[in-house]
């Protein structure tokens, strides 16, 4: 009398039976023959099939190989683990993970488009912020003793001077006042190819060379003169 069907794969005891046959209590699943343990078992479709924590730790999505199962022992259960945000498909999961490409970086969820995606990099210099109100609210990556600056002009973020010496160019040096003193306007020395802040009077030159070759800024028809008493 010929066997009985089976009624489960692993009733089939032939790796080629096993291979080419349905899941007889599933058939939108196939067998799938184990080498190692000679036993037939129902092959997975998704993660979500495979019941037991090894099984899932060891195995590639069924649905998509270029993902691994990832096994939650919160709730006792197996996912496809996402290689990318835009693997993710819900708002709560999005928003409580880090991008599995860039552990630095989170997931953000777009609402309009109902879509996850990597939130962009944090900013490395003033010029990667590109809103206003962002950049005026930020001190500069790259140099936090300074402050962000957004130019409405140019519609670009900038580092912001905080003294002329910080101006790197002649136009931008000649057109600004000195970021510590609003009352003086800033000089461009071509000779030493650098900004500086000029003088309003005498007293604001510092250095002895500087005061005894200079006229006096508010009156050119004088000149400055170093009191070496008292520095000044």
């Amino acid at each position: 009398c010929a066997p009985p069907p089976p009624k489960v794969c692993s009733d089939i005891t032939d790796a080629s039976t096993c291979s080419s046959s349905k899941c007889p209590d599933d058939t939108s699943h196939s067998c799938l023959w184990d080498s190692a343990a000679r036993k037939c078992n129902c092959a997975p479709n998704v993660c979500s099939d495979i019941k037991d924590s090894r099984t899932c730790a060891g195995s590639k999505c069924p649905d998509d190989t270029t993902r691994s199962c990832s096994w939650d022992s919160k709730n006792r259960m197996c996912s496809c683990a996402p290689n990318v945000c835009s693997d993710i498909t819900d708002a709560s999961t999005c928003s409580s993970s880090k991008c599995p490409d860039d552990a630095t970086r989170s997931c953000l969820w777009d609402s309009k488009n109902r879509m996850c995606n990597c939130a962009p990099p944090p900013p490395k210099v003033c010029s990667d912020i590109t809103d206003a109100s962002t950049c005026s609210s930020s001190k500069c990556p790259d140099d936090t003793s300074h402050s962000c600056l957004w130019d409405s002009a140019a519609r670009r973020c900038n580092c912001a001077p905080n003294v002329c010496s910080d101006i790197k160019d002649s136009r931008t040096c000649a057109g600004s006042k000195c970021p510590d003193d609003t009352t003086r306007s800033c000089s461009w020395d071509s000779k030493n190819r650098m900004c500086s802040c000029a003088p309003n009077v005498c007293s604001d030159i510092t250095d002895a060379s500087t005061c005894s070759s200079s006229k006096c800024p508010d009156d050119a028809t004088r000149s400055c003169l170093w009191d070496s008493k008292n520095r000044m």
